[in-house]
Parts: structure tokens; sequence; C-alpha cells
């Protein structure tokens, strides 16, 4: 049997914990879209129904997964389940097909808080600016170890941003670093 594939949270956080405001992000950072896409292109996603409705279509290129009780309107590019049991067991069969290592939960703040006991590594951009919001991220930051990450200077496009990679203390002992982290 296969290795079982890397649970990870991607998120992007400003001050305070804010991840965003009104269903959407609470500032514009092109630079951190393009590490979102580098991350996540040709692997699983997994989003809630809130995140789902905000991007208004499913990410290309990618296993789009949506958890949500309540049930979204059918798409051909998307999966949706009412358990969180079904998306893991789903993720981890798709991430397998795939060919690939690791899979990728993408919130919003309550996904991420249902899935935190099932994340081993957090992708954290965390956005140098203080904003209004209503969702938060939070994560039990005692079971989670930082790596060196990678500092992105303020330009007339983008807040300055710091890429970071955490992974949970005891966890999976096959995970690389990400190349974000190496170079």
């Amino acid at each position: 049997m296969a290795q079982k594939a890397l649970c990870s949270a991607v998120v992007a956080m400003a001050a305070g914990q804010v991840i965003g405001a009104n269903n959407q992000l609470a500032w514009k950072a092109p630079e951190d879209l393009r590490h979102f896409k580098r991350l996540t292109t040709g692997h699983v996603v997994i989003m809630g129904r809130k995140t789902w409705s905000s991007l208004g279509r499913p990410l290309p290129q990618r296993v789009n997964i949506v958890l949500s009780q309540k049930g979204i309107e059918k798409h051909t590019d998307v999966v949706s389940f009412g358990h969180i049991e079904d998306v893991l067991e789903y993720a981890e069969e798709q991430t397998q097909k795939l060919g690939k290592k690791e899979y990728f939960v993408i919130g919003g703040g309550q996904i991420y808080e249902l899935f935190m006991p099932h994340i081993q590594r957090i992708h954290l951009t965390y956005v140098d600016l203080h904003v209004d919001g209503d969702t938060y991220f939070s994560w039990p930051k005692d079971k989670f170890l930082g790596h060196a990450g990678r500092y992105r200077s303020a330009d007339v496009h983008n807040p300055a941003l710091h890429f970071l990679c955490m992974d949970r203390r005891g966890g999976l002992p096959f995970a690389p670093l990400p190349t974000y982290i190496q170079s």
C-alpha cells in the first residue's frame, strides 16, 4: 500500500490572524496568488461552501472538493461531500491517483478548524497588513514547528509577504521541505 498523503493547509493571514472579510480576501497580493497556484496546481484542494461560493468557479487543473452539509449546486469539475470522513477518503484516493504526496485544505476559517486534527503541514503566507476582517485562522502553535521562510518586500502591487512552512511536531517523516523554503 502507498504511503499516506500529507494533509496540508494553505493560508494567507494578515495581522490579528485575519484571513478574510465578507467571504473575500481582505487585501490584494498577486505574488501570494502565484504562490498559491504553484503549490496547488495538479493537486487536490478542499474547501468549504463559502470559499467555493467566493471563488465562483472550480480552480483549474486541480481536483476540487467541497465540504458542505447544505450541499452545493452540481458542477462537473467539483465533488461535494457532507462529512469530513468522506472528504478525507476521497482526497487520499485522488491524491494517490494523481501520483502526488500532498493535498491541500484551502479554507475558510471553519474548514481549517475542522481539518486541523488531520493537518500535518501549514503553508502560511503572513501578509504584513492590519485589516478589518470577520474570519480568522488559528492553529495549535505549540504543536507546529516553523521552518525558515522566504520574505518578499512590499512593492507597488503587493504588501510585504512572509512565506512560511510549519510541520506538525511528530508528524509524517517523509515530507521534504517545499522548494520555496529550500531556495
